[in-house]
């Protein structure tokens, strides 16, 4: 079984959030996107039987460059669900709401209502929709990969207890704060870990020029 890695190949990737009870949607969705040259991945195809399973889709969702949660009346209602699209949040993850059941709009979590929704809950919107989830999930592509990557690299910094050997360094430091700076519009949010990353990257580099 291939899992993803932080250089595994070029591809954009996509975690997708679902309850069990969608659990056919989120395969037949799944396989569409690999077929259009994503990586897609759920969590029934990529944790490891015997794997720390929260840990598991913490990576996942670290590695992915978006997350696709699936809005029915089953999801929004779901705890794992819940937590999935929390973790999204905390890593500054793009989060795309694609709703695949119909759902009163008043059941469907605040955080999510402020976005735009893909509406796949009959066959008829199932091909002109696809289309505007793969648009959406290619904008901004190269912004998107790099939060991406430096929200790894503050993963696996913060995990480490904040060495300064995993800081950035010299120029790294400064394309990640133009990289920052040039965030576009339609771009996720740089997260609060990020933030610090490149901060205690900013020090560490200015301590050692003073020294």
């Amino acid at each position: 079984m291939k899992l993803p890695t932080e250089t595994s190949n070029n591809r954009l990737r996509v975690f997708i959030s679902y309850s069990r009870l969608d659990e056919n949607f989120a395969q037949v969705l799944r396989s569409r996107l690999i077929d259009s040259g994503f990586d897609a991945y759920i969590d029934i195809h990529d944790i490891v039987a015997g794997e720390p399973w929260r840990q598991r889709l913490h990576s996942l969702i670290e590695t992915a460059d978006a997350v696709v949660f699936l809005i029915s009346p089953s999801s929004v209602a779901s705890e794992m669900c819940s937590w999935e699209i929390n973790e999204a949040e905390l890593l500054g993850k793009r989060i795309l709401p694609l709703v695949c059941q119909e759902t009163q709009n008043e059941l469907i979590p605040q955080r999510l209502q402020r976005l735009n929704y893909i509406f796949m809950e009959t066959a008829e919107k199932r091909v002109s929709e696809f289309l505007k989830l793969r648009t959406a999930l290619e904008e901004d592509t190269f912004w998107v990969r790099e939060h991406t990557r430096l929200g790894e690299l503050a993963g696996r910094w913060d995990r480490a207890g904040h060495p300064s050997r995993l800081l950035l360094r010299g120029s790294d430091i400064t394309d990640a704060e133009g990289w920052r700076a040039s965030r576009p519009t339609t771009g996720p949010e740089v997260s609060v870990l990020q933030s610090a990353y490149l901060a205690a990257s900013r020090t560490g580099e200015t301590n050692r020029q003073r020294w």
